[in-house]
């Protein structure tokens, strides 16, 4: 599969979640790289609803802040949620996950960015038409075949 600037990643809410404690991490930085325009960052309401809860819950004030900021610094493509026939059709096989997978799908990413292997790896035994991956396995199993990889290693940051 060829990458570009038009090429799309679903970030889930662990994705987000990881990306809002630890600026330094692979989540944070493959955000930081739809920020400078290399790739396009794609969420659905219920993400980010879910990333919010979670941070809340389980988290820092200084966690959630830098979620926001994130949020507020990134182009992002937000999805429509979808109808709720067609997340019950995923349940089955992506259970709590089935409105992340109907979102992903239905809008058509290429890639879904997930840190739950478990989730990564029923996406990965079905044949549904997108790929998940690790923020950690997409910077270096994908990123590098991006055209303007060198540029990215150099001034995203």
């Amino acid at each position: 599969m060829t990458i570009d600037s038009t090429t799309t990643l679903f970030f889930d809410s662990a994705s987000l979640f990881a990306a809002s404690h630890s600026p330094t991490g692979g989540s944070a930085y493959l955000i930081l790289v739809c920020q400078y325009g290399y790739l396009q960052a794609m969420v659905s309401p219920d993400v980010l609803q879910e990333t919010e809860r979670n941070l809340l819950e389980k988290s820092t004030a200084a966690a959630f802040l830098r979620f926001r900021q994130l949020l507020a610094d990134t182009p992002l493509l937000l999805v429509s949620a979808p109808a709720e026939p067609l997340v019950r059709l995923y349940e089955p096989a992506f259970f709590e996950d089935g409105h992340v997978i109907a979102s992903a799908i239905s809008s058509n990413a290429q890639y879904l960015i997930t840190l739950d292997q478990p989730f990564a790896r029923r996406i990965s035994a079905s044949t549904l038409p997108i790929l998940a991956m690790s923020p950690g396995a997409f910077l270096q199993e994908v990123l590098p075949g991006h055209p303007d990889y060198e540029r990215i290693r150099r001034t995203v940051t």
